[in-house]
């Protein structure tokens, strides 16, 4: 597995990284594969809190294997963007601490030289810690995400918002902002955490 490495030293503004993100869900490995290629993806970083899936050609050794064999990288960072944590914990929370920070660093480091798509298992962004945590904080700080779909299309960050709020619209009258209500609603309908 590749390390991948935090170089601070680095100026380049974060606004010139894209990033892609995708689910492997249940796909076959030459599917996948096919959409990496398709878009070009070059690293692949696993964000799965644990690099094993019950679909054994993505488990952590066996997907960095194969990809290896098509000249694709594959890191696993789950242990600092990955996915599960205590059950106290909100995604703000989360995004606060200097482990998460040291794994955004470590991709966007990557992403400066590469094409890197994030990864896990999750197929609709929208169901993803790698959407609602990681895509939300890395548009926050000026970086695009561009998730990919299963049949290869794309969706961007600002389109995954447009409909999270769809999904979950404001009530009238709310004076919140409706793309934060729309994650903390998401958020809460998925794990039922309580937000701040």
């Amino acid at each position: 597995m590749k390390q991948l490495q935090n170089d601070p030293s680095s100026q380049e503004d974060v606004a010139e990284i894209s990033l892609f993100g995708l689910g492997h869900s249940n796909a076959s490995l030459s599917h996948f594969v096919s959409l990496l290629e398709a878009h070009a993806i070059t690293v692949v970083v696993d964000v799965r809190s644990s690099p094993r899936s019950r679909f054994a050609h993505f488990s952590g050794t066996a997907l960095s294997r194969s990809l290896a064999k098509v000249s694709i990288s594959y890191a696993w960072l789950g242990d600092k963007l990955g996915g599960r944590f205590s059950p106290t914990l909100t995604y703000a929370d989360v995004e606060r601490s200097d482990v998460f920070a040291t794994g955004i660093a470590e991709v966007l480091s990557a992403a400066r030289g590469s094409r890197v798509a994030l990864m896990c298992s999750e197929h609709d962004a929208c169901t993803c810690h790698r959407a609602l945590l990681i895509g939300r904080h890395l548009k926050f700080a000026g970086t695009q995400m561009t998730h990919i779909t299963r049949t290869g299309e794309t969706e961007t960050q600002q389109e995954l918002e447009q409909r999270l709020m769809r999904m979950h619209p404001a009530p009238p009258l709310d004076a919140t902002d409706p793309v934060a209500s729309a994650y903390a609603m998401q958020e809460r309908k998925l794990f039922g955490r309580k937000q701040p």
